[in-house]
């Protein structure tokens, strides 16, 4: 029998400050869509999903006559020949993979050849005052360097100065792991070649190649699927480091960390796969003007009714944003208000981060963005609309310019060409437009009142306490100060 809490926002996770990464945004969800809200204040970020997007395509899964070979495996184990009985799984047993290794085989040595050819990106003179730089290493792959779903070939370039002392002297170069093959050059001339993602980099680099004065490092990366560029090491050695061979790495010269790099290609054949991978779809930005000389700053989720709020003071203005992920809408809508009139400006931007995607205005309320996936057929589409109360309204392709408004709501919708595992010819411009068409009659305030109905059928069927809880302190300081006896509650 259900029986009810009584304290001050027992279910509220709140904090003073706004989330830095995924893992510290507050989510919200309705079963098909999803965000992660970052709850910025001169940027607010929502990252969002959708549970059909997916990488793959329609194609056969089973292969036929693996049962013929069930027997075989288990005496294979049966007589303690794992190798055996894995090698036969693999080549009869196993399901059937996206596509054949001997074909990827083919397809990988032709890619090879196409990217490996032009090596002026690796010559001393090359100019690369063009190129973007990266931090190394990027321990977790360079997609959390903002380069997020790059697989291909990348060229990175760097210079250092070598020591009067040292010319004459071979010398080794550190670098570390890389995912997941490069081509190590040093003043143009190759000194070393891996395809590993766990083998550490160190190269000999003879004496003669090397001059006192500015060298040369140049490498071309290449990412043949998921993590990808320099991934460091785990153990606490030096990397990027260049030393005489007879010396340590403690004794050489530290390479700089700023490299300049260039996406060369970004098509390598798609690596084959047994399963698809779930995949996010696209952001939501909402850049605040004249956001300054904040105060009072939090953000929070009430878990019993699902909203989420960011609240904060700017220049004597109380400024507010609720959130909410409805599932009889099956829609993400965020609110922006202020204690006085006129003073919502902002601009609103549709992301993702596949390669492949278009910016369009659709109406003069509302964009749209239309994706394809690098690695499956699958098509998305999200479309974002506004309503705003007063205020100057102007739709670009690629935003919405909001200024001087008294209240602005914004629907987030999105759909993907999914109809079932081999039917992937559906609309999702025409869901996304008949998704915001149920939107349109209703106030923020009714729509939240849907919502929380919905909602609280199924999490108030049980609600459960264990005492006392320290509600008034920020949720981040609540779980590094707890202990069961002091906020036995948390556990709820």
């Amino acid at each position: 029998m259900p029986f009810a809490v009584k304290a001050q926002d027992p279910f509220k996770l709140w904090y003073q400050q706004s989330a830095e990464k995924w893992t510290e945004a507050l989510p919200i969800g309705n079963g098909r869509m999803g965000a992660m809200i970052y709850g910025g204040v001169q940027e607010e970020h929502l990252q969002f999903n959708e549970s059909s997007f997916w990488t793959g395509m329609p194609r056969e899964y089973a292969r036929k006559g693996a049962s013929d070979y069930l027997g075989v495996i288990r005496k294979a184990l049966l007589d303690g020949k794992q190798k055996q009985a894995d090698s036969i799984a693999e080549k009869h047993f196993m399901g059937l993979k996206t596509k054949d290794d001997s074909a990827y085989a083919i397809e990988k040595k032709q890619w090879l050849s196409t990217v490996t050819k032009d090596l002026s990106f690796a010559t001393v003179g090359y100019n690369d005052a063009s190129w973007k730089t990266m931090t190394l290493p990027t321990i977790n792959g360079w997609e959390l360097a903002g380069r997020e779903s790059l697989d291909g070939s990348v060229w990175f370039r760097v210079k250092f100065q070598l020591p009067k002392e040292w010319v004459g002297k071979t010398m080794k170069l550190n670098l570390g792991r890389i995912r997941d093959m490069d081509f190590t050059y040093v003043n143009g001339k190759l000194v070393g070649s891996t395809e590993s993602t766990t083998i550490k980099r160190s190269y000999t680099i003879d004496a003669n190649l090397l001059k006192a004065g500015e060298n040369t490092i140049a490498i071309q990366v290449l990412n043949f699927y998921d993590k990808g560029g320099f991934i460091g090491i785990k153990e606490e050695k030096k990397v990027f480091v260049v030393y005489p061979s007879e010396q340590n790495p403690e004794n050489g010269i530290d390479l700089p960390l700023e490299w300049k790099y260039f996406v060369q290609n970004q098509a390598p054949p798609t690596v084959p796969q047994y399963q698809a991978t779930y995949q996010p779809f696209g952001d939501l930005y909402f850049s605040m003007k004249g956001a300054q000389a904040i105060s009072n700053y939090k953000r929070s989720l009430d878990i019993s009714t699902a909203i989420a709020h960011t609240e904060y003071e700017s220049n004597g203005v109380f400024y507010q944003r609720d959130y909410i992920a409805s599932a009889p809408k099956d829609a993400i809508i965020t609110r922006f208000t202020a204690n006085q009139l006129g003073k919502i400006s902002l601009i609103a931007k549709l992301g993702t981060i596949h390669p492949q995607y278009q910016l369009k205005k659709i109406d003069k309320q509302t964009i749209g963005i239309f994706i394809q996936q690098n690695y499956g057929v699958l098509k998305g589409v999200a479309y974002l609309r506004v309503n705003a109360l007063h205020g100057k309204l102007q739709v670009f392709d690629n935003r919405i310019e909001l200024d001087g408004a008294d209240e602005a709501v914004f629907y987030l919708v999105a759909a993907t060409s999914y109809k079932n595992y081999q039917d992937v010819s559906g609309n999702p411009a025409a869901i996304c437009t008949q998704l915001l068409s149920g939107l349109n009659t209703q106030s923020f305030d009714a729509l939240v009142k849907q919502h929380t109905k919905d909602y609280q059928q199924l999490y108030q069927r049980l609600q459960i306490s264990f005492g006392r809880d320290n509600t008034r302190i920020p949720t981040d300081q609540r779980i590094k100060s707890f202990t069961p006896e002091k906020d036995p509650q948390f556990f709820a």
